[in-house]
């Protein structure tokens, strides 16, 4: 996975720097397609790093982000240039392979519906979809909690479990990641506009480089 953010900065450069196009002996035309690749590598790379960030909690990102990538961003089009279709239809089946073990999916489903900000799974698109997906964490949710009290002796739980898995959501800590943000605003972000979607991918890109 993280090739993908060494292969956005390698190209990134590649196009960028006069000196590099001229040692590569990069035509008019490599340098187009590799900035049509670049673009597609930017939100790849944002989410890469958000899913290994090592100063916050990110395992309630992961699903968020892969579904973004998998739905949107990845998803290849007509008018892409053969390198960008070839390389979004390698890296979609790659991220969905990556994900269809029933256990990974289920624990990632949970940790999702443990974080307030993605609780409502409102990131899928589908509404069946995304409706099954909130009743099967919630009944794993309930499951842990039964087991647990099973675990320290029997205790009473009707008092949580009659409250409804998942009704409170517990405040957010004060401070959060500076990226926390424009990570958010990225997953969310479901406007047609590309540029608008470029320019959240960077800023939040850039936000996560500073670290």
């Amino acid at each position: 996975m993280h090739l993908y953010s060494v292969a956005y900065r390698c190209t990134c450069v590649c196009v960028s720097q006069k000196r590099a196009v001229r040692d590569l002996a990069l035509s008019a035309e490599d340098v187009y397609q590799l900035r049509e690749l670049c673009a597609v590598l930017q939100p790849l790379c944002l989410a890469m790093q958000g899913m290994g960030g090592e100063t916050y909690c990110s395992v309630s990102l992961v699903l968020p982000l892969v579904t973004k990538m998998l739905e949107r961003h990845l998803v290849a089009k007509d008018t892409d240039t053969p390198l960008v279709h070839e390389f979004k239809s390698a890296a979609h089946a790659d991220l969905t392979e990556r994900y269809q073990l029933p256990t990974v999916k289920t624990a990632l489903i949970v940790a999702t519906y443990l974080d307030p900000r993605y609780k409502d799974f409102k990131f899928i698109a589908d509404a069946t979809v995304r409706r099954d997906t909130v009743k099967l964490a919630q009944a794993e949710v309930k499951r842990a909690v039964l087991c647990m009290g099973e675990q320290t002796g029997g205790t009473d739980d009707s008092e949580s479990t009659s409250r409804g898995v998942g009704d409170s959501e517990p405040e957010p800590p004060a401070k959060r990641h500076k990226a926390d943000q424009q990570l958010y605003d990225f997953i969310n972000d479901d406007g047609d506009d590309a540029q608008t979607t470029d320019g959240a991918a960077a800023e939040a890109g850039a936000s996560l480089e500073e670290m």
